[in-house]
């Protein structure tokens, strides 16, 4: 979601919200195997806003074990680390 919009909507499940937000962005998104071996290069078309999601993510609180249902991101700290500087 973060390619796409800025949020810290927390997600407990895939199914019913986050499919249908992610659906709302991605028409015709599918968590599925077929869908990533459908032609559907879901890498091309989230690299235009790698940027953006990475700074969204950067805004998103820390994990704090006392409220854990609470949006985080993490993984945008190791793209940052990849990424050629």
């Amino acid at each position: 979601m973060l390619h796409f919009k800025e949020t810290s909507r927390y997600y407990s499940m895939y199914e019913p919200n986050l499919r249908k937000d992610l659906q709302s962005v991605l028409p015709n998104y599918e968590k599925s195997e077929k869908y990533y071996k459908s032609g559907t290069n879901i890498y091309v078309r989230l690299k235009p806003n790698q940027g953006e999601a990475l700074e969204r993510a950067s805004k998103l609180p820390d994990f704090d074990i006392d409220n854990c249902q609470r949006a985080q991101a993490g993984l945008y700290e190791l793209v940052n680390e990849l990424l050629p500087k």
